[in-house]
C-alpha cells in the first residue's frame, strides 16, 4: 500500500541518493581543478622544448658534474638516445676501469658540466628558438650563471639536437657547444664523450 509513510521514506532514499551523487560529482571537480592535477599532467610528448627542459631541470637541480651518477643516469635516460645512451654508458665503463687500474690518477670526465660550454654548469636556463627538419630537431638554451650572487651574472647559449623516435617522442641526442670564451668547451658533446686516452692528457 502506497501510505504517507512509505512514500516518505522513499523521497529521503531519493534525496540521499541524489546528496551522495553530487558530493561524488564535486569530489571530482575539485581535484581536477588542483595543483596536484595539474602537476601530473604528462609533458608533450611531440615537443622538442618539453624534452629540453625535462633534461636541463634534472641537470641543474641535481647539479649534474662530470658523467652522471647512477641515479642520476637513470633519471635522464628517457629523455635521450639510443646513441647518447651508448656514449655515456660506454664513458662510465671506462671511467670505472680507469679508476680501477689508477687508483692514484683523477679518471675522464670525473668534473665540469659536459651538458654546457661552462665548466661550473648553469644555475638557470630559458628556452628558445627550435628550429625542426623533419624527425631531427635543434633547441638554442640560453643559460645563467649566478651562482656568485655578488658578481654579474654570465651567459651564454648552446644547442641541444634531439632526433624523434618511432614513437613519435623528442630525446636528446647531442649538445653543440656555442660558448666563445678561452676555456669554454668546444665542438659537440659526443666528441666530448669519444673513448678517452692518457695521451689525450699529456
Amino acid at each position: 500500500m502506497n501510505t504517507p509513510a512509505a512514500a516518505s521514506r522513499r523521497n529521503d532514499k531519493v534525496t540521499s541518493a541524489a546528496g551522495l551523487a553530487l558530493c561524488v560529482v564535486l569530489l571530482i571537480a575539485s581535484f581536477l581543478l588542483s595543483p596536484a592535477a595539474s602537476a601530473i599532467k604528462p609533458a608533450d610528448p611531440d615537443s622538442p622544448e618539453a624534452t629540453v627542459k625535462a633534461f636541463y631541470d634534472i641537470c641543474v637541480e641535481e647539479k649534474v658534474t662530470g658523467l652522471p651518477t647512477e641515479a642520476q643516469f637513470d633519471e635522464l635516460r628517457p629523455l635521450i638516445s639510443e646513441a647518447l645512451y651508448g656514449l655515456l654508458a660506454d664513458a662510465r665503463m671506462e671511467q670505472a676501469e680507469f679508476s680501477r687500474e689508477n687508483p692514484y690518477e683523477k679518471p675522464p670526465w670525473i668534473e665540469g658540466d659536459l651538458f654546457s660550454s661552462l665548466f661550473e654548469g648553469p644555475t638557470r636556463f630559458t628556452i628558445g628558438e627550435t628550429v625542426i627538419d623533419g624527425k631531427r630537431a635543434t633547441v638554442t638554451i640560453d643559460f645563467v650563471d649566478d651562482s656568485p650572487s655578488d658578481a654579474t651574472p654570465f651567459r651564454w647559449h648552446d644547442d641541444v639536437v634531439l632526433v624523434q623516435n618511432s614513437e613519435g617522442d623528442w630525446l636528446v641526442d647531442d649538445i653543440v657547444y656555442r660558448g666563445d670564451w678561452d676555456f669554454a668547451s668546444k665542438g659537440r658533446l659526443s666528441d666530448t664523450l669519444s673513448p678517452h686516452t692518457m695521451e689525450d692528457d699529456e
